[in-house]
């Protein structure tokens, strides 16, 4: 057996367990895969994988049913290993002489403690072949060398042949059993590691991790006593007549050789706080921040994570380098991912080389205490955030993929202003577009650049250069609307100017060479980043911001209107609404993001609140609600769900030339009648900008790549810190600090990025043993295999599937056809749904799916690159009927 990390390999599964726990364990991230390379389970404990072998693999492992006889009584049964194993100890229990039973061991005890702990320590990784004759008359393999536990093997090389006499030895290479001065090394990696993630996992402060320490080490060394006389009474049970001296000379070396002890009492190399950053800092791969000086008078500074650093760093790992260098083309005629917008192409670095660093930025302002306390804005911080957009989208929404680049007080930087807040970054960045990184694995540089800034439309407007704010005469970045037009003009008409990079240009030239002009078309500065970079614009480098235009704007906007009418329209009341939200039954990620109750304020704030995720989820569901209690004639409920279709659309991963142009008819149609129903409400800028979304998805490819969302989750480790450390002197430095060593935790664990598919508790199967309808498509789907696995549950790129969900697993006539989930079948390394097919009807009034079972009890296994759309869906039951609802926009 081989590990499936490293070269590491052993015919024992506790030397390959051993080996895990000692290389490859990570506390922040433990991942065991199955040892057996066709297997694709993954399990979080070392436990889980030994039950998975014993249950599913039992060839490799102690597993197996024959006939045992007992030396001690007339026992003799045909049983597992464990029972038969079992039944001495019942022996040993009754202080009955127990002689081992497996080959060339001729121990003896009458201790069942004694018995317990040799068996543990000399045979837990011997199997059915290694007993004697007369205890398993069956076994064959009776005077060759034992076998390891994968079963009588008489061909393998004499080098790995173990001899239970002695200590197991096994020939190979990348064991630290080969050096105990390399496993001191190992452990005090792991416990140095512990610390580590508890400071910046788990939030556990300096000092409670002091007191710990020191806690654990007085335990440990008062229990010194109590391994004494451990020790005594093992050896005094055999008889042997030691002297008090050799007692206390051993108990004293077990004692000075744990890891604990060594590493953590006094002198040791974890033992105090300073000791253990050094060590962090020598042994953990950490990008120190740097910290730099607004003001040495007003003592105003921030910090700043070297860029290039960090990237050496990050591209020096196997699986980040494989990631970043690897190119998927796109079909034609779709936009999956930024590299398909005309931005992308249309960049001159990126257009002119082979491999290009393409990096994505973000800034915000966040508070890190409560935003209504008496400390609001006292401690308001600005971030800039990056990530690498070669990488696949669900490996950059990853939060460990998501780097920091400043840090500084909000006030400082608006104080002194972004061009010496980015000065730091930008010469990173200059460099970065010059001469490139070095990538040891091709051997020389690589050029790159940033492509995109995601921010908050405040944020964006800041650092672009635009007025902050949407109340002025030109308040659009992407075109030369004025506010008061949009109310009766739409983009689609054309009337409104887009603005070029050669128009945006021209805007400043004109604002420089004027002492009197403080903006030009809405513009009032150069942006820092176009300043000083080659390849970036402000025009095509700021996307639309996805999340608070929609979720945080438009949506509970809108739905507060609507909301209105339908109570004044007596078709419900506000507490029977709540009611309704209360006791739906949400199904899977539904449960999570499940909405709040709507305030009953939200017509005066014209908002129903919540965050985006919970308005996201009601605007999916309100139609299984109470679309029963809206007449299929209300305006109003038109103009819900076609804002419904919209956001389908907007926040699909995957889209044509023909769905963009769907989603323009569709905003406009929207437009009009919202109009029609709300004539004396005023569109807000947020509907213009959304009225920009179908041109900008062909310049930035699909939005909700480049949204906020998952760069904002970035914020929660900040304020965590904060409340749990409860900590202000110094804020940023131990912000910055501490986030970089979070980092180095994660590069430190043999996973950087989360496994691309997670499975437990599979079920092996002979094809041969399923029914005719399900054998003959397993059969054509995989047509070589004779067996295979099935499970309940699997986790594919962080997306969770189990049985009773619902996928879209194809199109018929131009409709999409559903599938529900019965079994995950597992071929090899290849995972694919066994679903039955459903007989659907696209509900219009309710923007649903009616599904039902199909006569015919057709049998489909889909694998996940064939769906339509991966997410999967709940079936919610409707007045009697099963009802889906999409969450993104279904191709066609």
């Amino acid at each position: 057996m081989q590990c499936r990390f490293c070269k590491f390999s052993s015919p024992h599964q506790d030397l390959i367990f051993k080996h895990y726990r000692t290389c490859h364990w990570s506390v922040n991230a433990t991942s065991f895969p199955c040892l057996h390379l066709e297997c694709i389970c993954i399990f979080k404990t070392i436990g889980a994988l030994k039950t998975h072998l014993w249950r599913v693999h039992p060839k490799t492992g102690n597993k197996g049913n024959t006939t045992f006889s007992c030396d001690n009584c007339d026992f003799r049964d045909i049983c597992s290993q464990s029972t038969f194993l079992h039944h001495l100890r019942g022996h040993l229990k009754n202080h009955e002489r127990v002689h081992c039973p497996f080959l060339k061991c001729n121990f003896i005890s009458n201790s069942y403690r004694t018995f317990t702990a040799h068996n543990n320590r000399k045979h837990k990784s011997h199997g059915l072949n290694d007993f004697r004759i007369s205890v398993c008359p069956e076994n064959r393999c009776n005077d060759a060398s034992p076998s390891s536990s994968l079963g009588c093997a008489p061909n393998l090389d004499e080098e790995v042949q173990v001899h239970l006499d002695e200590e197991v030895q096994v020939h190979t290479t990348d064991t630290p059993d080969d050096n105990p001065a390399e496993t001191k090394q190992a452990l005090e990696h792991k416990l140095a590691a512990l610390f580590l993630c508890m400071q910046t996992q788990l939030h556990v402060s300096k000092r409670a991790s002091q007191h710990i320490s020191n806690a654990v080490t007085d335990i440990l060394t008062i229990s010194k006593s109590n391994t004494l006389a451990a020790i005594k009474d093992i050896l005094q049970s055999h008889n042997c007549d030691v002297d008090q001296s050799v007692f206390t000379d051993i108990a004293h070396v077990l004692h000075e050789t744990d890891p604990f002890l060594t590493a953590c009492s006094h002198n040791g190399i974890l033992s105090t706080e300073h000791k253990r950053n050094s060590y962090f800092k020598q042994k953990f791969q950490v990008t120190e921040p740097i910290e730099y000086v607004f003001s040495r008078a007003d003592k105003q500074t921030f910090f700043y994570v070297p860029l290039l650093k960090v990237l050496q760093t990050l591209l020096d790992q196997p699986e980040v380098f494989e990631k970043t260098f690897t190119t998927n083309e796109s079909a034609h005629g779709f936009y999956q991912c930024c590299f398909d917008g005309k931005y992308f192409k249309e960049n001159r670095l990126f257009s002119s080389q082979d491999f290009s660093l393409v990096l994505g930025l973000y800034i915000d302002d966040f508070e890190v205490v409560n935003p209504l306390g008496t400390a609001r804005k006292k401690y308001k911080l600005t971030a800039v955030y990056w990530v690498i957009l070669n990488w696949p989208s669900q490996n950059q929404s990853s939060l460990n993929s998501i780097q920091l680049a400043l840090l500084g007080k909000s006030s400082e930087v608006n104080a002194n202003g972004y061009e010496p807040f980015f000065d730091p970054l930008i010469k990173d960045l200059k460099c970065l577009e010059q001469d490139g990184v070095f990538v040891q694995k091709l051997g020389n540089n690589v050029r790159g650049t940033v492509f995109t800034v995601s921010a908050d439309n405040l944020g964006a407007h800041g650092l672009a250069g635009f007025q902050e704010s949407f109340r002025v005469e030109k308040f659009c970045r992407f075109c030369l609307a004025s506010l008061n037009n949009i109310q009766n003009t739409e983009v689609r008409e054309g009337i409104f100017q887009l603005r070029s990079p050669e128009q945006h240009d021209c805007c400043i030239t004109e604002l420089n060479s004027s002492e009197t002009l403080s903006s030009v078309d809405g513009v009032k500065s150069e942006c820092v980043l176009q300043k000083h970079l080659k390849f970036f614009h402000t025009i095509t480098g700021f996307p639309p911001d996805l999340m608070h235009d929609l979720f945080e704007g438009i949506v509970p906007f809108e739905i507060s209107l609507c909301l209105k009418k339908w109570i004044d329209s007596k078709y419900f009341t506000l507490e029977e609404l709540n009611n309704k939200i209360h006791s739906f039954q949400y199904c899977f990620s539904d449960q999570v993001n499940r909405p709040q109750k709507i305030a009953k304020t939200f017509s005066s704030k014209k908002t129903i609140g919540g965050n985006a995720h919970e308005n996201w989820t009601l605007l999916r569901l309100i139609s299984l609600m109470i679309g029963d209690l809206v007449p299929e004639s209300d305006k109003t409920w038109h103009l819900i769900m076609d804002l419904k279709d919209i956001v389908e659309l907007v926040v699909s991963q995957k889209l044509t030339v023909e769905a963009v142009w769907y989603l323009e008819s569709k905003i406009s149609c929207h437009r009009e009648l919202f109009k029609e129903v709300f004539p004396d409400a005023y569109l807000r800028p947020k509907h213009h900008f959304l009225e920009h979304y179908p041109h900008l998805i062909c310049c930035f490819g699909p939005l909700v790549d480049l949204w906020t969302m998952r760069f904002e989750a970035k914020h929660s480790f900040f304020k965590k810190v904060v409340h749990e450390t409860q900590n202000f002197r110094n804020l940023l430095k131990t912000l910055s600090n501490k986030h970089q060593l979070m980092m180095a935790c994660a590069i430190d664990s043999h996973s950087f990025f989360k496994a691309p598919l997670h499975v437990e508790n599979v079920k092996v199967l002979k094809i041969s043993s399923l029914d005719a309808r399900l054998r003959l498509a397993v059969e054509n789907k995989y047509a070589n295999q004779t067996s295979f696995s099935l499970t309940t549950k699997a986790t594919v790129h962080g997306t969770q599937y189990s049985r009773g969900m619902i996928l879209c697993i194809g199109n018929e006539n131009g409709f999409p056809e559903f599938g529900q989930i019965d079994h995950i079948l597992i071929c090899g390394t290849e995972v694919a749904f066994i679903v039955h097919r459903l007989t659907s009807w696209y509900i219009e009034h309710f923007r649903a799916y009616e599904i039902n079972q199909s006569t015919h009890c057709d049998v489909a296994i889909v694998t996940p690159q064939e769906l339509v759309d991966f997410y999967p869906l709940a079936a919610y039951n409707v007045g009697g009927r099963r009802m889906v609802v999409p969450k993104r926009f279904l191709l066609g």
